[in-house]
């Protein structure tokens, strides 16, 4: 997405170079002047929901992490060596520890633990998800007052600002006129 706007954002300054002379810097410029700020608003969203997936994966493990050599076994889990662990991946990927175990958390690949949920190396047990509260967090429209001002504001605003900002760079609005007056008569 940053590459579409900041592509557009380049068509747009070589143009009104070309085509928009005469009256003055802002003149000349307002198109890639707002197609800038499009762009910001435009990729506010993406890198938003790119943060909560990257920071936010209470207990959710990767391979490299579950390969570490522990696996749940029937009366708890076993390590490689053959050893019980009080601690352990299930096949989900989730962390596990057991009840009545006396081995201590100790692989370096947990550093944070809150409200019954391991974090793995990486992730913060801080970070809150601010798009989505429900049970749902792979819902298409955001149920929270932030994500739905981060999506009014910030997407919708952004692409209106681009549509603008793209015709006047083009100077469709004049094209559209010229040809209305040519059809007219």
């Amino acid at each position: 997405m940053l590459t579409l706007m900041t592509n557009i954002v380049q068509f747009a300054y070589w143009n009104v170079q070309k085509k928009r002379k005469g009256k003055g810097h802002w003149h000349m410029y307002q198109p890639v002047y707002m197609l800038i700020v499009a762009s910001f608003l435009v990729v506010t969203q993406p890198v938003c929901m790119l943060i909560i997936g990257s920071w936010k994966c209470d207990g959710a493990f990767s391979n490299d992490q579950l390969a570490d050599g522990i696996s749940p076994t029937a009366t708890g889990f076993v390590d490689a060596d053959g050893n019980v662990a009080g601690w352990g991946f299930n096949q989900f990927g989730k962390f596990l520890a057991t009840k009545n175990a006396t081995t201590g958390v100790n692989n370096a690949d947990i550093v944070a633990y809150a409200g019954g949920v391991y974090f793995p190396d990486g992730c913060s047990p801080s970070m809150k998800n601010w798009f989505f509260q429900g049970a749902d967090t792979t819902a298409l429209v955001p149920d929270t007052v932030v994500g739905w001002m981060i999506q009014i504001f910030c997407t919708y605003l952004g692409f209106a600002l681009m549509f603008v900002g793209v015709c006047q760079a083009t100077m469709l609005h004049k094209k559209i006129m010229a040809k209305w007056t040519a059809i007219r008569g």
